[in-house]
This record gives C-alpha cells, sequence and structure tokens, in this order.
C-alpha cells in the first residue's frame, strides 16, 4: 500500500456484494454522523482518509497478529471523525499545516515520514507526511545520495530541526492549489533518522542531540545541537576585510598597533587639509570642518574588522553515539563570530559546551588543528551555552591536557601534529623561502646537548616579532612540518598559524 493508492482505496461492506467504502462514503458517512458539511469538504476527507488508511496498512504489517484491529472502514471513520473534532472543534492544528500557514517555524524540532519518493540524484522529489497534511520536500545532494542507497526509505520517520520552506510566503492553505507549490528545504545536518514509533509533528523537547561525527563537511546548517568538549582554546584574533575583499588575521597586539597606525593616519591627514584651508582661506569655519572629514573617510576609510575566536571541540561522550566510521570527523575547528563578553572560563579546556546554529563552513585560515571539520557561528543564529562536565565522561572524550615540550621531545612528534614548545631564543630571521619569519630556538637536551628548533610565523599575524636572544619563549598551538629538502634534518620545523601564540 502506497500514499498514493491509499487516497483512491476502498473497504469491502459485509453483506453487501460488489459495494465498496472509500473517501466518498466516509464523507457520507461523517455527515451523517452530525460533521458539518462544508467543514468535510471532499478534499479534507480524501486528505485525511488518505494518511488514515497508508499509516493503518503499515500498522497491519508492522503486527500481523492484529491486524483486524487496525484494517477496517469502522476504525478509519472514528479516526476521522475524531480529527473532525479535533480541527473543527477544538482548533487543534498539525505540524505541516501550521508552517504551511506560516504560523509555525519550519526550524522547530518535529518528526516527519517518507511518503514518496520520485526521480533519482538531483532530481529527486520527496514527500513529507505528519500524519495529517503532506508537503513536498528538497533534499540536498547529501540525502538524494542517501536516498538514491537505500539508506532513507518510504515510511522512515526522520527528526528535522532548523530546516527551511520555500513556496509558503504569508501563508497558505493545505489543501490548496499554492501550497502544492511550496516545499520543505531538507539538508543532511538537519535531518536525523527517527525511531519507528516516534511520534509525528512538533516535539516538546527544543532541539535534538547530534555527534560530531554525524556532521557532512557538504551538509549545511546544523540544525541539532552539539555536545562537546573544548579540547584547545586558542587566542583571540581579528580579521580585517579590505576594500578588494582580501582578509587578514591578526593578533590582539598586532590589531592594537594597526588600529593606533590608521587612527594617526586619518588624524594627521584631517590636519593636513585643515592647514591646506586654513592657508587658502586664512580660517576653516564648522562646514570645511564637516567637508573635509567627509573627505577623510574617502580617502582613508573605517577598517572592517571582527572579532573571532577558535576553538578545537570533540564530542562529550554521554551519549551513547555510534562509534565513527572511517573518513568521519570527531575534532571540529570552531570559530565564533563577534564573540562578545565570553568569559575565559566559561570556554577553558576541557569544560563541556553546548553548540547551537553552527553552519559548517570552508576554511581560510592557517589553524594548525588537525582536523577537515570546520564550523562557524554567528551571535545572530546561534549560541555557545556553557554545561555541567561529568569529569568521568570528559575522561573519556579526546580531550587531553596540554603538554609543553622541550625541543628534544620534537623528534618523536609526528609531521601534522599540534604541541606546544618551550626554549631561548637563538635568533629571528626572515625565510629565504617565503615571506615568514623564523624564530630559532634552543635548548639543552637530556643527554645534555644543544637542540635546535626553527618556528615560522607570518609576519601579518603577530607583526615583526625580534625578542632578544637568550629570552625565554612558549610557542603553543605549532604545527609540527616535514623536513624541507634543503633544510638541516636534525632541526625541527614547527609552523605558527593564526591560532599560535608566543609567550615570552
Amino acid at each position: 500500500m502506497t500514499a498514493d493508492a491509499a487516497a483512491d482505496y476502498c473497504y469491502g461492506v459485509e453483506g453487501a456484494a460488489g459495494r465498496r467504502w472509500g473517501a466518498e462514503g466516509a464523507r457520507q458517512a461523517l455527515v451523517a454522523r452530525g460533521c458539518v458539511a462544508e467543514a468535510v469538504s471532499a478534499a479534507w476527507v480524501r486528505n485525511h482518509f488518505r494518511w488514515i488508511v497508508w499509516s493503518s496498512a503499515g500498522l497491519a504489517r508492522r503486527f500481523p497478529a492484529r491486524w483486524r484491529e487496525f484494517w477496517s472502514a469502522e476504525r478509519v471513520l472514528e479516526l476521522l471523525q475524531g480529527r473532525y473534532r479535533r480541527e473543527y472543534e477544538c482548533g487543534e492544528r498539525s505540524a505541516l499545516r501550521r508552517i504551511l500557514e506560516a504560523d509555525a517555524a519550519p526550524q522547530r524540532l518535529m518528526v516527519l515520514c517518507i511518503a514518496s519518493v520520485a526521480g533519482a540524484g538531483a532530481d529527486v522529489r520527496v514527500e513529507v507526511t505528519d500524519g495529517w497534511y503532506g508537503m513536498q520536500a528538497c533534499a540536498d545532494a547529501v540525502l538524494a545520495r542517501a536516498i538514491g542507497e537505500g539508506r532513507l526509505r518510504v515510511g522512515d520517520k526522520i527528526a528535522c530541526a532548523g530546516l527551511g520552506v520555500r513556496g509558503v510566503g504569508d501563508g497558505v492553505a493545505p489543501l490548496s492549489a499554492e501550497a502544492q507549490g511550496a516545499a520543505l528545504l531538507l539538508t543532511a545536518n538537519c535531518v536525523r533518522r527517527g525511531r519507528w514509533d516516534a511520534m509525528l509533528g512538533f516535539q516538546r523537547r527544543a532541539t535534538m542531540a547530534m555527534a560530531l561525527s554525524a556532521v557532512h563537511r557538504l551538509g549545511g546548517a546544523v540544525g541539532a545541537t552539539l555536545d562537546v568538549v573544548v579540547v584547545r582554546r586558542y587566542p583571540l584574533r581579528f580579521m580585517e576585510t579590505a576594500a578588494d575583499g582580501r582578509r587578514v588575521v591578526r593578533s590582539a597586539k598586532e590589531e592594537e598597533r594597526v588600529a593606533l597606525a590608521h587612527a594617526e593616519d586619518r588624524a594627521q591627514r584631517m590636519l593636513d587639509l585643515l592647514e591646506e584651508r586654513r592657508a587658502q582661506r586664512g580660517v576653516a569655519e564648522a562646514d570645511d570642518e564637516e567637508a573635509l572629514a567627509e573627505r577623510v573617510e574617502q580617502e582613508l576609510p573605517q577598517r572592517q574588522v571582527h572579532a573571532l575566536l577558535r576553538m578545537l571541540v570533540c564530542d562529550y561522550p554521554a551519549r551513547p553515539y555510534r562509534a565513527a566510521g572511517p573518513g568521519r570527523d570527531t575534532l571540529a575547528v570552531v570559530t565564533v563570530w563577534r564573540p562578545g563578553p565570553i568569559e575565559p572560563a566559561d570556554l577553558a579546556e576541557g569544560s563541556r559546551v553546548l553548540l547551537t546554529g553552527a553552519t559548517v563552513s570552508p576554511y581560510r585560515g592557517g589553524s594548525s588543528a588537525a582536523t577537515g571539520l570546520h564550523l562557524s557561528i554567528r551571535p545572530a543564529a546561534g549560541c555557545l551555552r556553557p554545561a555541567e562536565a561529568d569529569p568521568h565522561v570528559v575522561a573519556r572524550s579526546h580531550y587531553c591536557r596540554r603538554a609543553t615540550l622541550g625541543i628534544d621531545e620534537l623528534q618523536r612528534a609526528a609531521a601534522g601534529e599540534e604541541v606546544d614548545v618551550a626554549g631561548e631564543v637563538e635568533q629571528c630571521c626572515a625565510s629565504a623561502s617565503s615571506q615568514m619569519l623564523v624564530l630559532r630556538l634552543r635548548s639543552t637536551g637530556r643527554d645534555g646537548s644543544t637542540c635546535f628548533a626553527d618556528v615560522e610565523f607570518p609576519p601579518s599575524v603577530f607583526g615583526c616579532l625580534s625578542p632578544p636572544a637568550g629570552t625565554t619563549v612558549t610557542v603553543r598551538n605549532c604545527r609540527i612540518l616535514p623536513p624541507a629538502r634543503d633544510a638541516d634534518a636534525a632541526v625541527p620545523r614547527l609552523h605558527a598559524g593564526d591560532v599560535a601564540e608566543f609567550a615570552f
């Protein structure tokens, strides 16, 4: 029994050979029982008759020993009359009806059932239902592939949160022609497979949980809440977007220097223009100052700078998530744009945080975190909420305390690994093969020998660091580089990207 066939199904009538009872007979019976004829229109009865018959057929197959309990015309009529009372006497509305009428947001957590699938690949068309009404849905490429591979099938229930919708506008009647053009926008990171016995429609709980390994890199926005542990909290950074679209990430100290220099340039340019105007007229009037200020704004416009905070996170393994398969991410770099007044203790390493409103995004920075999954959170769409953590659960996660390595211990670290290293400054010079600066560190190994390591860093982020020789420095969050062909293999090379931190 398909959902489409259910609308035209007719039950046999006992004692009347050849007589059939379907949607039209159900409507006549409802009117005979006192239902308002205008309320139980032919379209209304046919719609609910379809979903009741389809659901009854599924229950009869699920519990074959009780099929007579579910599969009868009398049961269909009782359910139709019950829906009439709930909709027209009690004013209740199902989830999809409220979404179509623009009285509920599709971002709310709800459980739907896949009623039909047509087409394949990019042209796949899906119909979903909340048990009362149906609605077309557009699946993204990830879900379309899952449907094509049979991992999502007709009859499966799906938990959805954070969905989009199109074709609704200010609201449409659920059984109108306009409703046929409306569609839910299903994306992989907003859909999870539901239990077979889950109640359809909006759910009482506000959100659903998802493991990082279930987040698909091509799945778009994440509709679920991510329950994570902060593995590494990186220092605050500032990103400037130039007029030509170029982006530059700077440390807090370098941003302060650049901002001060820009303010001084603007002030000096204003003074120069005032002097020119005084030389021409002998005095500068208030109107002149406003015009000159506009000229300064055109020549040296205000900088477009946004603060950002990055952290490396892993799952908080309190729930029995299925183990991550090959190619799945168990760590993620989260970028919080315009973090606002976040207390350092709220995002301390080893603390538990609930992330909502995250979006999978391409990464354009120089993070040394060994992960391919990058998430971003903007204040208008998401939030971070600290939560109480059980130390025993945190111990089962991927979190481990920081440990500062000596230079002689770097030989045991693998290329690409993120480490903290400490040593004394030997010298700081420009790299011969790139636009990086290189800080050579030295320390005494356990065997008494002198060890060296080269830490390269971009001056655009940290400025021209030039600590005196002999200064003790700790470089955090730097990445081990493979040995260069023309370099001494005995001297480890590290890259301090825009998440690194120098402590002198």
